[in-house]
């Protein structure tokens, strides 16, 4: 049971409530490219791994229309007086995919792994975590080190990180992209010169126009892992 809780996101994503819901069918999504087992720990890429991810597992938290993060798999929060415990209270008869009840000491455990087996995204999330406390099936008590007004927003850290990454990722296509374009429309540019090179077989350009595309990409992707920090301060610390 404990092995299948490493499979939860930070701050501990689990499957939605069945409790009234009917399983109504099968959704199959096409994707690019094999992203292993969908685990936190070891999913391949921002998109579509994440995303795909995310349908599979649900936040403690989750942000609205205005980004504004809600209680989801949990229905009540009471934070101290000096902002250092927060005490969530979880919906009654949550549920696993294979139907076993999920309690606080789920939660507590999923915090604890984290902590414990190094992750560069999820574990920086833990530094300000003191303990994680369990008085009853559905509450968790969090004490952490140091008032922090964001705790709540934990979850919604790391949604930026996949989106640059995405972007970054498909400037490659973009460039296939112009070469059509530019062709189609004669226009006298990189494109257009690789599609010129192509048929008069002038290998000395096709292998320049390529050299400039894959330089471009590379740097696009050593970009968005500067861009990292500062999209999230705490990668600084992975």
């Amino acid at each position: 049971m404990r092995a299948g809780l490493t499979l939860i996101l930070v701050p501990v994503l689990v499957t939605l409530p069945a409790a009234g819901l009917a399983q109504t069918g099968i959704v199959r999504l096409a994707i690019t490219r094999d992203e292993g087992s969908l685990n936190p720990y070891t999913y391949q890429s921002g998109y579509p791994g994440w995303n795909i991810m995310t349908l599979v597992y649900d936040p403690l938290f989750y942000p609205d229309a205005n980004n504004e993060p809600i209680p989801w798999l949990v229905r009540e929060v009471r934070v101290s007086g000096d902002g250092r415990t927060w005490t969530l209270s979880l919906h009654p008869n949550l549920r696993w995919h294979d139907g076993r009840a999920l309690t606080s000491e789920d939660v507590k455990f999923t915090f604890e792994y984290v902590q414990k087996v190094t992750h560069s995204r999820w574990t920086p999330t833990t530094r300000n975590l003191e303990g994680v406390d369990a008085p009853n099936p559905q509450t968790v008590v969090f004490r952490l080190k140091a008032p922090h007004a964001g705790f709540r927003l934990r979850p919604l850290a790391d949604a930026l990180l996949p989106i640059s990454t995405v972007f970054m990722l498909n400037l490659g296509f973009i460039a296939s992209g112009a070469t059509v374009i530019e062709t189609v429309f004669s226009c006298p540019v990189l494109g257009r010169l690789l599609y010129e090179a192509v048929l008069n077989r002038d290998y000395p350009v096709i292998q320049a126009t390529f050299l400039i595309l894959t330089v471009s990409v590379i740097a696009a992707n050593v970009l968005a892992d500067l861009l990292y920090p500062l999209i999230d301060p705490r990668v600084r610390h992975a």
